[in-house]
C-alpha cells in the first residue's frame, strides 16, 4: 500500500463524498501517522512541544473540543445527536427525519 503524499492525494484515493441531503454534516479523519505509539510520541514531542508523550496529555484535548462543540450548538441553536457506541448513523438520522417532518 502507498501512502499518501498529501491530504489531496488521500482525499482522491480514499474519501468518497455523497449527498443525500443537507440536513447533517458528518467527519471522519484518518490519519496514519498516529495509528502507533511512537508516532504519537512524536506528536506530543514535535508539534505539542511536551517534554514527554503520555496519555494524560489528550484530556484536556478532548475536554477543548468538547467545549466547542457545545458553545457552536448552544450558539448556534443546532441539535447534537450523541451515537451509541456500533450504531449505525444513517438508520438514526432516518428515525430522527420521520419524527421530525411528521412522517
Amino acid at each position: 500500500m502507498t501512502r499518501a503524499r498529501n491530504a489531496a492525494d488521500a482525499i482522491a484515493r480514499h474519501v468518497t463524498l455523497e449527498v443525500g441531503s443537507l440536513d447533517r454534516v458528518c467527519l471522519n479523519v484518518y490519519q496514519p501517522q498516529l495509528q502507533t505509539s511512537g508516532s504519537i510520541a512524536v506528536f506530543f514531542r514535535s508539534h505539542r512541544r511536551e517534554r514527554m508523550a503520555f496519555s494524560a496529555l489528550t484530556a484536556p484535548m478532548t475536554r477543548a473540543f468538547a467545549t466547542a462543540a457545545e458553545r457552536f450548538e448552544r450558539e448556534e441553536a443546532v441539535d447534537l445527536v450523541t451515537f451509541r457506541k456500533g450504531e449505525r448513523k444513517n438508520n438514526r438520522t432516518q428515525q430522527n427525519l420521520r419524527r421530525w417532518c411528521g412522517g
